[in-house]
């Protein structure tokens, strides 16, 4: 036993444990063993590739690092800027880094609106002024800088309104055995068919079913996935929390990792507004909150500075 142990030690790898799983399809409850089985296989496999660097994607915000094979949602109320985060993700990862991003928008968005946003986040220029037109020389010159740099970014993109998760994976796979893409992003979660023509009664049912397959995904792939998804409106500005999903909470539930925007909404003449990404689930490492800062005229999301 002794020598089994040392052997072990010497692959830095845990025993394989061998539990059986003992479930009856026809009764509503289940035993401790299923979670112990559970908690096991999980932590058997991060030990054997916790000496793997390339199984974390360090994302170039402080403290906030991606899974590989992990389900991630981004959430926030309207009007706070998912879609902005998720874009300033995708610059520090693809224009800073070099990182491949897979970008996959099933909602409203079409091109212009992304080339825009990417333009006003990348250069420092105006949203306003970009999509006006209304530019000095010195705006054109930072655009055309810019316009380069985005240019020959490995950002890969999928604007299919309303497409199924067949659809999904179709442009995921292609993104991944063409180019190689180390995250996917997914905006528009919303729009998925699935959830759109799901019917009443068998709303969640498809919905936890939808979670499942993108979890899979992600697995079979070794790739993190965001999910941008929207929050119900609230009357006051309370920061979000994982009760914001009470009417979905296999949401949460299913996900590796759940995060937040919370911030002041817009007000005049403010250069940056003081947001929190809060990581309220993480079921690999600790949950905190990270300081950014928000520049509403490009919508872009930067690590709070030290003053």
């Amino acid at each position: 036993m002794a020598e089994d142990i040392n052997e072990n030690e010497e692959k830095n790898e845990l025993p394989d444990f061998t539990f059986n799983r003992e479930k009856d399809d026809f009764i509503f409850f289940d035993s401790i063993k299923s979670a112990i089985i559970d908690s096991i296989e999980t932590i058997s496999a991060r030990f054997n590739n916790s000496s793997n660097n390339t199984n974390q994607l360090k994302t170039g915000f402080p403290c906030l690092e991606f899974d590989n094979g992990n389900l991630i949602v981004l959430a926030a109320r309207p009007s706070i800027g998912k879609t902005s985060f998720a874009l300033s993700l995708i610059k520090k990862l693809a224009v800073e880094k070099g990182v491949p991003v897979g970008f996959i928008d099933t909602g409203t968005m079409d091109n212009t609106f992304l080339g825009n946003k990417l333009l006003s986040i990348t250069s420092g220029v105006s949203y306003g002024k970009i999509r006006s037109a209304m530019l000095k020389n010195s705006d054109l010159r930072k655009i055309q800088e810019t316009a380069g740099k985005l240019y020959d970014a490995p950002i890969y993109t999928a604007i299919n309104p309303n497409c199924s998760f067949d659809d999904f994976v179709l442009s995921a796979e292609n993104m991944l055995e063409e180019k190689a893409v180390k995250l996917i992003v997914v905006e528009g979660f919303d729009f998925f068919a699935e959830i759109v023509d799901a019917e009443k009664e068998y709303y969640r049912y498809d919905l936890g079913s939808l979670m499942d397959s993108f979890k899979e995904f992600a697995v079979k792939h070794n790739i993190p996935i965001v999910l941008v998804m929207r929050l119900p409106s609230s009357d006051t500005d309370n920061v979000p929390g994982l009760l914001d999903f009470r009417k979905n909470l296999v949401v949460p539930y299913k996900a590796d990792m759940v995060l937040f925007l919370h911030r002041d909404r817009i007000k005049d003449d403010i250069n940056n507004i003081d947001t929190k990404l809060i990581i309220s689930k993480n079921v690999c490492h600790a949950t905190y909150d990270i300081p950014l800062n928000f520049y509403p005229s490009t919508g872009l999301f930067e690590e709070k500075k030290e003053e």
